[in-house]
Formats: C-alpha cells, sequence, structure tokens
C-alpha cells in the first residue's frame, strides 16, 4: 500500500530525508513534494492499517463521532494509511467503509459512507450524492 507521508531530516549525513515513520513500517519511498514522500508500507504495516480501519469502521457505524474514533489512533503514524483504507481502499481492495454507491435506497441519518476518496456523514436521510454543497452530508475527511 502507497501513502502520502510528511518527510523529516534536514538532508544532512547525520540526519538524511526520510520518511516520518519508522523504518519498520515501509519498505520504499520516493520524495513527491518539497516536505512528503509517497511511502510503500511493509505487508505488515498494510495489514495493521487495514485490521485499524475495520474498527474505526465499526466504530463509525456504531454511532461514535468520527472526533472519538480519531482519538483512538492519535499518534499512531499509521493514521494515513487506515485513513485511505477508510476512504478509499488500494489498487486490489476496496473501502472497508460500505460506499455511496453501495446503497439500492436512501441512506440513513447518520450514517458514514465512503465516496470519492472521502469520507461523508448522512445529516438526514437521503438519496443526495455525497458533496460539499449537500445539505445532506457532511464530509469528514478527504485524501
Amino acid at each position: 500500500m502507497k501513502i502520502k507521508n510528511n518527510i523529516v531530516g534536514d538532508g544532512s549525513s547525520e540526519s538524511p530525508f526520510r520518511p516520518a515513520l519508522s523504518v519498520s513500517f515501509w519498505e520504499s519511498w520516493e520524495r513527491s513534494g518539497n516536505d512528503t514522500a509517497t511511502v510503500t508500507l511493509t505487508d505488515e504495516a498494510t495489514r495493521q492499517a487495514k485490521s485499524d480501519a475495520v474498527d474505526a469502521a465499526l466504530a463509525l457505524n456504531s454511532g461514535s463521532p468520527w472526533a472519538d474514533v480519531k482519538g483512538v489512533f492519535s499518534g499512531d503514524p499509521l493514521v494515513p494509511a487506515i485513513k485511505k483504507w477508510l476512504a478509499q481502499g488500494t489498487d486490489s481492495d476496496g473501502p472497508v467503509k460500505k460506499k455511496f454507491g453501495e446503497f439500492s435506497g436512501s441512506v440513513p441519518q447518520g450514517f458514514v459512507v465512503s465516496h470519492d476518496a472521502a469520507l461523508w456523514k448522512a445529516t438526514s436521510q437521503t438519496t443526495a450524492e455525497p458533496s460539499t454543497t449537500s445539505d445532506d452530508w457532511t464530509q469528514i475527511f478527504s485524501l
């Protein structure tokens, strides 16, 4: 799994540029901006992030607010991967959170869905597509 991550270090031999993740979490990385990198996670880190995303999805399904769910993972270096699993998934696996397009009828009020690489909460029962211009949806986060 690939994620975006901040780069730390000053480029010196004492503090080389590197992702802001423990080396045990990544296999490779390449610079994708001045302060960011595209990081390929190890299989174990990918599995852990997916497991954490499933736990987060279950908490959201039971009505926990995003702030509470996010608080459980605060400080976790895999948060970008957890969010990606929730909202987008990988090339071979879809998101762990149900996609808006998987609903055949209306989405219940309070339900959280993934849509267009973002996580959305229905503010009312709705059939409207999630968007920032809809009163029926609140965007939780976007990748």
